[in-house]
Parts: C-alpha cells; structure tokens; sequence
C-alpha cells in the first residue's frame, strides 16, 4: 500500500508541472500573439544602440514560431528569437552569432 500511494503521489507531482508548463506556454503565446500580429506590431522604424532598422511589410522581414527573420538576399537570412514585445520596446536574441540580446526602441 505504502508504494502505491508513494507512486501516486510522483504522478500527481509530475502531472502538477506538466500541467504548468502547459499554463505558462499559453500564457505566453496569448502574450505575444501569432506570427501575423507580431508582425504587425513589428512594423516601423527602430532604434538600437547604434543605429536605426525600418521593418516593412514588403517580404524583407517576416516572424515564423516567434522568430524575427531578416531575409537579407535568396541564400541567407539573419534570425532572431523574440524575447519580449511592446509598443515601444523589442527584445531580440541572435540565433546564430554569438545568441547576444539587444534592444529595439521605437523611434
């Protein structure tokens, strides 16, 4: 008996974080919203610390699983997870250089 009520209660554990993992991931997906809506947020003129982006709706850039995408020509695209979205504030984490952050104003 003591195993069974010990075995059931490591399922109920493990079923707890499973089941928050869950919440959170929709917690965040319905924070961030889908590709089609980051990217009409994304839209406009940005400032970095060094210099300024302009993403348009013209095929240049595009947001797929909440990744940022810089077609930069037909063999190579520049990528960037989304870490966090407002209106006035982007944070990016490179995906292939170095994975180092940075932030975006609206400008």
């Amino acid at each position: 008996m003591k195993h069974s009520k010990h075995r059931f209660l490591q399922c109920t554990a493990t079923a707890k974080a499973l089941l928050t993992i869950l919440a959170l991931t929709t917690i965040a997906t319905r924070v961030m919203g889908d590709d089609a809506e980051i990217k009409k947020q994304l839209l406009g003129r940005w400032k970095d610390e060094v210099d300024y982006t302009v993403i348009r709706d013209d095929g240049t850039w595009d947001v797929r699983n909440g990744v940022l995408i810089h077609h930069i020509n037909p063999y190579r695209d520049d990528e960037f997870k989304i870490i966090s979205l407002t209106k006035s504030k982007l944070v990016i984490q490179d995906m292939h250089h170095g994975h180092g952050t940075a932030t975006w104003t609206r400008d």
